[in-house]
């Protein structure tokens, strides 16, 4: 996606920050708004998805519910937030994870409803206590922007840590710069390196291409330039065009 002006980035040569070249983290508009509107694919493996029971006998919803889950999923996907807002919230109050982080994120972007980030936050919040990795994710944005709650740097990497050790890959990703710079987290280099990683084999090309760029530079790790060079590659063959930028501007198209 295209994000506003407004987000912040680090560029390849800029030297104001102790890991030059890294792309770092988006401002809470660009990140929120992109969580809202659906923009990011992410990877959140099975943990989103409870394995069956073993005599695979399930309990299903009454017949007025799946009709309304079916109502909040169109909608939702439509954007038209209204009656998405109508029909996932019955859903929502009776538990229903997917509906509740849907209905948050409804309350987040303000379309077709009344805005508000408290109401927001709560039901944000209900879906990351049951597990749902990207509620966990946005949950764990609000508290580093001070989105709807207090700006808490530490609450914010315990739930992005949740949503990363649940394979959200924007979450691992984000704990990594996070643990690079100290944010939130005691600075360790080294499990900013492991964080990158497991986002970059998850396929995640802006992990690919920062960890590329450590390993090129030789920051927290030691210096292994073609193995960087293989990362940032790797990252522009996925689309990142950032990398693709990078290896121009140090000519290696």
């Amino acid at each position: 996606m295209h994000c506003p002006t407004t987000c912040f980035r680090l560029t390849w040569f800029d030297h104001t920050s102790s890991y030059p070249g890294l792309i770092g983290m988006r401002s809470s508009l660009c990140i929120l708004a992109a969580v809202v509107t659906g923009l990011f694919v992410v990877n959140v493996g099975a943990a989103q998805e409870p394995p069956p029971p073993a005599d695979d006998q399930r309990e299903l919803p009454p017949v007025g519910d799946w009709r309304l889950k079916r109502q909040c999923i169109e909608a939702y996907d439509e954007r038209d937030y209204a009656t998405a807002e109508q029909a996932c919230k019955p859903l929502a109050e009776k538990g229903d994870v997917e509906a509740q982080r849907k209905l948050g994120m409804i309350y987040l972007s303000g379309y077709g409803v009344f805005n508000t980030e408290k109401r927001a936050e709560k039901w944000i919040r209900k879906a990351a206590e049951q597990g749902d990795p990207q509620a966990q994710f946005t949950l764990g944005t609000m508290y580093l922007h001070g989105v709807g709650v207090a700006k808490l740097e530490p609450f914010a990497a315990q739930w992005i840590m949740k949503a990363a050790q649940n394979g959200h890959v924007e979450a691992q990703e984000t704990l990594a710069y996070m643990y690079l710079v100290g944010q939130g987290v005691e600075k360790n280099p080294s499990k900013a390196v492991e964080w990158y990683t497991r986002a970059a084999d998850n396929g995640y090309a802006k992990a690919q291409y920062n960890l590329g760029v450590l390993y090129y530079k030789g920051r927290g790790v030691v210096q292994d330039v073609d193995k960087g060079l293989r990362l940032i590659k790797k990252a522009a063959d996925n689309g990142y065009e950032e990398a693709k930028k990078t290896l121009e501007m140090i000519g290696k198209p």
